[in-house]
């Protein structure tokens, strides 16, 4: 989180909710092997989110739980 505050939910990959995280200012999450869900919990919040490739799509690599 570069600016602002988050409420991350984390899953496994066959949907289940695993947990909840307050991610703030200068917090980081690593994710492997799981799906993530964000809120937004500040106004002007700003998120820098990275993911490997090759990443080809929504259609192909996105999965909404």
């Amino acid at each position: 989180v570069v600016k602002g505050k988050i409420e991350a939910n984390i899953y496994t990959m066959n949907k289940k909710f695993i947990k909840k995280l307050i991610i703030n200012r200068g917090d980081f999450l690593v994710l492997l092997n799981c799906g993530h869900g964000y809120k937004i919990l500040e106004d002007d919040t700003q998120v820098l989110e990275i993911k490997n490739g090759p990443y080809l799509g929504t259609e192909i690599d996105r999965c909404r739980i």
